[in-house]
């Protein structure tokens, strides 16, 4: 091999040896330091916390127990009571064991309270540290960068034409390690390449009753079992957040969609109106009472877990070709944008969707036109609520980084923000007239429990009777 050189610019044997010795012992002794600043840190960490996060649940547990046996025992007390003539004795022991197990249940759903926010401040410890650990990481990633660039470049006389003929200098390739770019560094690699979150189908057990839940099951089904185009539940969530909406007049009521469940305060309440919803075919026995009690951002929180499960997305797949074309037609062809033309053919084409999923769609779709009226069109938070909310709109079968990447769903739910107006088109009333808002967002009329009471003892006068506390329902049979 002949370089195109002085051989006194050529490196030593020796100096190849002691550049090598200062490289290996730098990065030896930096891998230490990773080492003991971050495996052994993380280590440490996730060992303590996990023994502190198995405490909390065995107090949970043990509480747990206590509230079973306080439920035994107010089962013996209440047969003891019915048996007896008169029921004075028996009615103070009864109202005692009651007392008993409403305090038991109160401590559960404290421990389990608590439980929850110690184990999202262990996980965002946890988080915190590893970024810190990676920030590391990258910091020895970029030194060893530089190390490799500074002592081995080619030299800038070295020519690296490539060549058939055999006189010509053999090129030296020189092998640079593949990490970030320091001057781009890695959060703007994620900002560039993301992808937003993969959808995964739920595991959902099979009831023993059919339809006896609200999550996870289509909407032509909910239709078909409670005759009403939109589940009850999802009904009642959203006529909750436009009564929050225009009542309340929240400042920013954008912020309630793209955060979720902002408190962690919020995520004991969100599970709680959750399983109340699961427990009744399409969530029509949770009284619209109870929703409005939530917060917003709690109500947004299930109206998105709630889309999120829907076997499919809100517009199907089947017209998703068809939109594709509509919205690339423009592209690929030199001419001028009608959005007139584009906004009817899509009205037409949510037409052609099942009755549940398009007047579904077209309520959803109400409220956050109305919600979002008063941003500009490029507003960060429109396009953060966008990109929220077009997953669940439009979904593909089978997530791929490719569909992820698709622009159709966002340019879709674009115009369903924006343009609502013009695709769904009123046909009695002006869609910003206020009493046309307040008949479209109309909770369903559920009726409220209908228990009735015993004047003298305030029990109910019938064996099988439910006693609700909060969220929680105790059933005597």
């Amino acid at each position: 091999m002949e370089l195109h050189q002085p051989a006194s610019i050529l490196p030593t044997l020796s100096t190849y040896a002691t550049t090598l010795s200062q490289m290996a012992a730098a990065h030896r002794l930096l891998a230490e330091r990773l080492s003991q600043n971050g495996v052994v840190v993380i280590k440490d960490f996730c060992a303590k916390h996990r023994r502190l996060v198995d405490l909390k649940r065995t107090e949970v547990d043990s509480h747990y127990s206590v509230y079973l046996k306080s439920l035994q025992e107010l089962e013996a007390k209440r047969a003891a009571f019915f048996g007896e003539v008169e029921g004075v004795v028996g009615k103070k022991e009864y109202l005692g064991a009651l007392t008993t197990a409403e305090h038991a249940r109160s401590a559960v759903e404290f421990h389990i309270t608590e439980f929850l926010q110690y184990a999202q401040d262990t996980q965002h410890a946890r988080l915190q540290l590893s970024r810190e650990v990676f920030t590391m990481l990258e910091d020895a990633q970029t030194n060893f960068y530089h190390t490799q660039l500074q002592n081995w470049a080619p030299p800038s006389n070295q020519t690296t034409d490539d060549s058939d003929d055999e006189d010509s200098p053999t090129p030296v390739q020189t092998t640079k390690l593949a990490s970030p770019d320091p001057l781009l560094g890695t959060q703007e690699i994620a900002h560039v390449l993301q992808t937003g979150t993969r959808h995964t189908q739920p595991i959902l057990l099979d009831p023993i009753i059919p339809l006896c839940q609200c999550f996870g099951i289509s909407l032509e089904a909910l239709h078909q079992a409670t005759s009403d185009p939109i589940p009850p539940f999802l009904r009642k969530c959203i006529a909750s957040l436009h009564e929050s909406l225009t009542l309340r007049k929240l400042k920013t009521p954008v912020d309630a969609w793209i955060t979720g469940s902002a408190g962690l305060a919020q995520v004991p309440a969100i599970q709680f109106l959750r399983m109340e919803a699961n427990g009744t075919c399409g969530g029509s026995g949770v009284h619209y009472s109870r929703v409005k009690r939530e917060e917003p951002s709690v109500i947004s929180a299930l109206v998105k877990e709630f889309l999120g499960e829907l076997p499919v997305g809100l517009v199907g797949t089947e017209v998703e070709e068809t939109l594709r074309i509509v919205y690339d037609a423009y592209e690929t062809v030199d001419m001028e944008e009608d959005d007139t033309i584009r906004l009817k053919t899509v009205s037409s084409l949510l037409l052609t969707l099942p009755t549940s999923h398009y007047e579904t769609l077209k309520l959803l779709s109400h409220l956050l036109h109305i919600t979002t009226k008063d941003l500009p069109d490029t507003s960060p938070k429109l396009f953060h609520l966008i990109r929220t909310l077009s997953p669940l709109i439009l979904r593909a079968k089978i997530e791929t980084t490719e569909s992820l990447q698709d622009t159709l769903r966002d340019k879709l739910c674009y115009d369903l923000l924006r343009n609502y107006t013009d695709i769904f088109p009123a046909l009695d009333d002006d869609p910003t007239n206020d009493h046309y808002n307040d008949r479209v967002f109309a909770p369903p009329t559920t009726p409220p429990p209908t228990d009735t009471f015993d004047d003298d003892n305030d029990i109910p006068n019938r064996v099988g009777a439910s006693w609700g506390y909060g969220s929680t329902t105790y059933v005597f049979c």
